[in-house]
């Protein structure tokens, strides 16, 4: 119902078997509805699931040209904010046009200290500052909430956060880059609990520089300083790793639920975390989203200073 009706031809080969044909036009879940008659045959409708094509990422849709990005966000509205080495959130609307830069204060101070990660819910930005060792809390206009942690390594401290995500419950989910851990914040900066990375066993890992929810609201790590992306459920549980991965930098998860992972090119690994295919195009990615209403993938060349745009074909 929240996407296009995409007619198929039917092809009926006279001995009670069919063959049906159709081009989904996205990616993602679907549902398959075959009739005769007017009524549905037997297990009609099917829920199926349409993958995309990776090797149709190799060329960009859009370019927007940004000195030296470090990450991307885009707001279900379509609005796109980038932070950059200027110590700036720059904000463009869909045809890459800029409309505001957020970062420096009435008093001409700059609010940030390397906004490294975004993310933005709603009418609020979050911004990961790695220098100043907090998350603000900004309006999507630009005015400052609040901070969320403090420097140290103690219950609800950070140490050069590097990326933040809110899932549907508004919990703030932080990689605590230095402290190898992720920490789990109320909207008021309460601490709820910790998944801690130091140690050693399946959980363990090191440097967590990038995370992302899938669609059952689990928690993916990418850790570079073990080359790692683990898994951990809404609680904090550890459920699998995905396979080898060479400095992870990035991570996303598409509309089709493949993981799309920036590495020294951009990797992509099925749901179960295994690696399917290695866009070699595609050098040094520095950051990557997904687009929450249309699936585009934007990921950010800090070498190459620009954030391009890239449609997923079915």
């Amino acid at each position: 119902s929240d996407g296009p009706i995409v007619p198929g031809e039917v092809e009926d080969h006279g001995d009670g078997t069919y063959t049906i044909t159709l081009t989904p036009k996205i990616t993602g879940p679907h549902q398959l509805i075959v009739t005769m008659d007017g009524k549905h045959v037997q297990n009609s409708p099917y829920n199926i699931q349409v993958r995309g094509d990776y090797t149709s990422l190799c060329n960009p849709k859009q370019v927007i040209g940004i000195a030296q990005p470090y990450c991307v966000a885009v707001h279900d509205k379509g609005d796109i904010y980038v932070g950059c080495n200027d110590e700036c959130i720059h904000v463009f609307d869909k045809s890459g046009t800029l409309k505001n830069t957020i970062g420096v204060s009435v008093k001409g101070e700059n609010m940030f200290d390397g906004p490294v990660g975004v993310f933005v819910k709603g009418d609020i930005l979050y911004v990961a500052d790695v220098g100043n060792h907090c998350i603000k809390m900004l309006t999507t206009g630009g005015k400052f909430l609040h901070s969320i942690g403090e420097q140290g390594s103690s219950h609800g401290q950070l140490n050069a956060p590097s990326d933040v995500v809110v899932d549907s419950k508004d919990r703030v989910i932080v990689a605590d880059r230095d402290n190898s851990r992720v920490q789990v914040f109320s909207q008021e900066g309460h601490c709820i609990f910790t998944i801690d990375g130091n140690g050693s066993g399946d959980h363990a890992y090191k440097y967590p520089c990038s995370l992302v929810l899938d669609s059952q609201e689990n928690i993916h790590v990418a850790a570079y300083g073990s080359n790692t992306i683990k898994v951990f459920t809404p609680e904090g549980v550890y459920l699998r790793m995905y396979g080898y991965v060479d400095g992870p930098r990035g991570i996303a998860i598409g509309q089709d639920g493949y993981s799309l992972v920036c590495d020294k090119c951009l990797s992509i690994f099925d749901p179960q975390g295994h690696k399917i295919h290695t866009i070699e195009d595609l050098q040094q990615p520095s950051g990557i989203t997904v687009d929450p209403k249309s699936g585009s993938i934007y990921i950010v060349f800090f070498n190459s200073n620009n954030v391009s745009r890239y449609a997923l074909e079915p």
